[in-house]
C-alpha cells in the first residue's frame, strides 16, 4: 500500500514550499532557495501523509511498527509492534516514513550528522498546535 502525496500544503495548511526556507528539514544544509523548495517537498510530502493517516495524532510520533529490507534499498512495512495498536494506523505511518527514505535517497549524505536542535520542540509545538 501506498499513499498518494499532493503538492502544495501539508497538515492543515501550517507549511507551504514558500516556507519551506523557514523550516528546512534537518538532513538540509544551507542552500539556495530552489534547493530548498526541491528538497523541501520530502519533508512536505511526509507531514502531509502523517495529517490523512487514520491514526490519532497525539500518537503518530509514538506508534511503533516494524519493517523489513526485503532487497537492498526496498523496505517492506510489516505489522504493529505494540499491542493494543491499530494495524491499519502502524502501516500507514511505515509507509509515510518509508516514502520519506525513498525521497531523501535522491540526495547525497551529509559529510557530518546534521543536527536537529528543535526536534523535540517541533514535536511539542505540533502536538499543541493541533489542540490535543
Amino acid at each position: 500500500m501506498a499513499l498518494a502525496f499532493t503538492k502544495g500544503v501539508s497538515r492543515e495548511g501550517r507549511h507551504t514550499a514558500a516556507e519551506s526556507e523557514k523550516r528546512p528539514c534537518p538532513f538540509q544544509k544551507k542552500r539556495t532557495r530552489e534547493e530548498i523548495l526541491e528538497k523541501g517537498r520530502c519533508c512536505l510530502q511526509h507531514d502531509w501523509c502523517y495529517a490523512f493517516i487514520s491514526c490519532p495524532q497525539t500518537l503518530i510520533y509514538f506508534v511503533p511498527y516494524t519493517w523489513q529490507c526485503m532487497n537492498p534499498g526496498a523496505a517492506h512495512c510489516g505489522v504493529a509492534s505494540m499491542p493494543g495498536v491499530s494495524q491499519k494506523c502502524a502501516t500507514q505511518l511505515c509507509e509515510c516514513d518509508r516514502e520519506f527514505a525513498r525521497c531523501v535517497s535522491h540526495y547525497p549524505c551529509p559529510r557530518k550528522k546534521p543536527g536537529c536542535k528543535a526536534s523535540n520542540y517541533m514535536m511539542l509545538q505540533t502536538i499543541n498546535n493541533n489542540d490535543i
